[in-house]
């Protein structure tokens, strides 16, 4: 069995923003609370920083990496002080997605293929955004594990 992966090609962009990052919760109903919970409230900072690069439309398949660093509480001593209050990893990204989609940066989020995430705690908020064109070639991986149907044992 071959699994191919799409590949980078060029660096199309590279976005540092210098603001906080909050993370973007998908809308849910709340039994306690009338209606619907929209996650888009605090996100001005974050289009604001991106309105510098509206010039740049991206309409084709591309690979994203973000790095995105949280502030980390004056009051601690771990190194990485993961807690509810700084949201997933995912949802940091999405709410950097949803920015650019916003600021009409990236057409349709469906356009992203990939990419690679991280989130760090450092003493500011800030994060980088890397966009890169995907290649025609791809890489060949061959999986660990066969994906065929499992095989019984005899009692």
């Amino acid at each position: 069995m071959r699994l191919y992966t799409p590949t980078r090609d060029k660096l199309i962009a590279e976005i540092p923003l210098f603001c906080k990052i909050r993370p973007l919760a998908r809308p849910r109903m709340r039994y306690h609370v009338s209606g619907v919970y929209q996650p888009l409230e605090n996100q001005e900072e974050l289009r604001s920083e991106l309105s510098r690069y509206a010039p740049l439309r991206i309409d084709y398949p591309v690979l994203i990496d973000t790095f995105i660093q949280l502030a980390a509480p004056k009051r601690t001593r771990l190194l990485h002080p993961v807690g509810r209050t700084h949201g997933d990893e995912d949802n940091l990204r999405k709410a950097l997605n949803d920015a650019l989609i916003a600021q009409e940066i990236l057409v349709d989020d469906a356009l992203i293929l990939g990419g690679q995430n991280s989130k760090a705690f450092g003493p500011e908020s800030l994060a980088l955004i890397r966009i890169f064109s995907v290649t025609a070639q791809h890489d060949e991986v061959t999986p660990l594990c066969s994906l065929s149907a499992p095989t019984k044992l005899a009692p």
